[in-house]
């Protein structure tokens, strides 16, 4: 109301650390969030406030949107300068970025493959079939992906934690972005701005080239479930198939997005027992780790 948003939660902790990061942002990074007002703790719950932007999030133009490629190339020349200036930082404890970067990387996707495997609605030991190919089982897979993501190179940045285009808000009238909903945690709850950035690198390959938000949306057709020929396929237009092609050669590149999609199978395996509700959804994820371990091996 009155063009604030107040966000509010139980989990005292998420908030706490959300308020601290948008509140320690360096001044020349404010930029690019909205302004905050305030921060409250009250008995049960915490909330803080930020001023309401009536902008669109990054992912509903991207799976509804018809924008031309030309559009694309200035968001994702905006998001580069972001990233750039994420990096630009005075020198920071390193060693404590590698931990946290090894949480996110092993110890979280190991705590999430467990609690899959206590849900008992993918057998995590098992050797599925993806387009009638064998895959190795989901802990082989993780494990795979734990050890390649894990050989690379540090990129000790601020970091956002959670930065998919559902967090990034798009004015066309400007031609600015600004990013809500920071993690703003270190692996041992330590409130932090800092981290490595190829975990925010992952996030955004997450969306793009993982298809997450279409899942979401319920934009794909999951073909032949726990068969040989099981497949989830996407309606990738030759548009498409162009902001792909784009994101990988304008923000990440070839060599590092070979190195950078391990990670992003570990996001999707950690998104599985999140959607223990919703069968369909997490057949979908399933279904897409194998197409993007595929897609690596290849």
């Amino acid at each position: 109301s009155e063009n604030v948003i107040v966000k509010t939660s139980y989990d005292k902790n998420k908030i706490k650390s959300e308020f601290f990061w948008l509140k320690n942002l360096p001044k020349n990074l404010k930029k690019y969030t909205p302004k905050l007002i305030e921060f409250k703790e009250l008995k049960k719950k915490s909330q803080y406030s930020i001023e309401y932007l009536p902008l669109n999030p990054l992912n509903e133009i991207f799976v509804y949107g018809k924008n031309p490629i030309l559009f694309w190339e200035k968001v994702f020349s905006i998001i580069n300068k972001l990233l750039k200036d994420f990096r630009n930082i005075k020198k920071i404890n390193n060693q404590i970025i590698k931990k946290n970067s090894e949480w996110l990387i092993e110890t979280k996707s190991n705590i999430r493959l467990n609690t899959l495997s206590n849900l008992n609605l993918i057998n995590i030991d098992h050797n599925y079939f993806y387009n009638n190919q064998e895959m190795p089982s989901l802990r082989e897979i993780t494990k795979f992906c734990i050890n390649k993501s894990k050989k690379n190179r540090i990129l000790p940045a601020v970091i956002h934690g959670d930065l998919c285009l559902s967090n990034i808000l798009f004015n066309s009238r400007i031609n600015s972005i600004k990013i809500i909903d920071p993690r703003g945690r270190s692996y041992k709850n330590n409130l932090t701005i800092y981290g490595d950035q190829n975990y925010d690198l992952a996030k955004l390959t997450h969306s793009i080239i993982g298809m997450y938000d279409h899942i979401i949306s319920g934009q794909y057709t999951l073909l032949n479930f726990n068969l040989k020929s099981m497949e989830i396929k996407f309606e990738r237009s030759a548009r498409l198939k162009n902001i792909q092609s784009l994101f990988i050669n304008k923000i990440i590149g070839n060599q590092k997005f070979k190195d950078t999609l391990p990670q992003v199978i570990l996001l999707f395996i950690n998104m599985l027992p999140l959607h223990k509700d919703k069968k369909e959804i997490q057949k979908a994820i399933f279904a897409n780790c194998l197409r993007l371990y595929s897609l690596y091996k290849k």
